[in-house]
């Protein structure tokens, strides 16, 4: 009997274990799970006041963990790219609203509700676009901070045995995690299942896959169902 599927969870230890149990009742026994983070999170040392600032803009998570508590950025509105980044900034105090998942969405959003400035976008070591810069250029001041770094580790001997012995799924949720994930292919691995949660994180693979598959919108459920429908082609998206 062949032995299941398996999917490979890299993301940051407490974002993977989050999105497993998403993941969970959604596979319904169709497959297994393995978390094997490739990145770890790691806060940045921030020191001053930042009062000055009237609006945040989150890009992640992790930046609103790292800014939880101040009191100087208490209760202040929060743009968040994402429904699960603005439950998390209401949780840490913040007035949070959600653009729906996506950067430009985000970007589009701020730029028609024009929130009271000067806007504040704390970030990590690594980001894709320089939004502040963008939103500087459209005539609203916005100051960026890094305020936590995502270092590299290397997967761990059971994900690279795993991907060296049989079926497995590897979603991705960012272009470098894709870029990273092809080069810890080891050596003799049969080629993944891909799901990506951007055509740009699709893009960013540079590996033998089985298949790349984008999912339809840039959230977790979204790469969740995608994965089952891959597994699962009967099944209902």
């Amino acid at each position: 009997m062949a032995a299941a599927p398996l999917v490979i969870l890299t993301r940051p230890d407490h974002s993977a274990r989050r999105f497993a149990a998403l993941l969970e009742p959604v596979l319904a026994g169709r497959a297994d799970v393995l978390i094997a983070p490739i990145l770890d999170i790691l806060p940045v040392p921030v020191e001053g006041d930042f009062s000055l600032y009237q609006t945040l803009i989150f890009t992640s998570s992790n930046a609103v963990t790292m800014l939880a508590g101040r009191r100087d950025l208490e209760g202040k509105p929060a743009f968040c790219v994402g429904d699960r980044t603005a439950e998390e900034a209401a949780r840490a105090g913040f007035a949070a609203v959600s653009a729906g998942g996506d950067v430009a969405a985000l970007e589009t959003m701020l730029l028609d509700a024009t929130p009271p400035g000067p806007w504040l976008h704390p970030t990590g070591t690594h980001q894709r676009v320089d939004l502040a810069r963008r939103l500087t250029e459209s005539g609203h001041r916005t100051d960026s901070v890094v305020v936590y770094r995502q270092e590299k580790r290397p997967l761990s001997d059971a994900a690279l045995n795993a991907l060296r012995r049989g079926e497995t799924v590897l979603p991705v949720f960012s272009p470098r995690s894709a870029a990273l994930l092809s080069e810890a292919l080891p050596e003799g691995a049969i080629p993944p299942l891909v799901v990506a949660i951007s055509p740009a994180a699709a893009n960013a693979w540079a590996a033998p896959a089985r298949d790349i598959r984008v999912a339809p919108d840039p959230d977790a459920a979204s790469i969740a169902a995608t994965i089952r429908a891959a597994l699962d082609p009967d099944s209902a998206c």
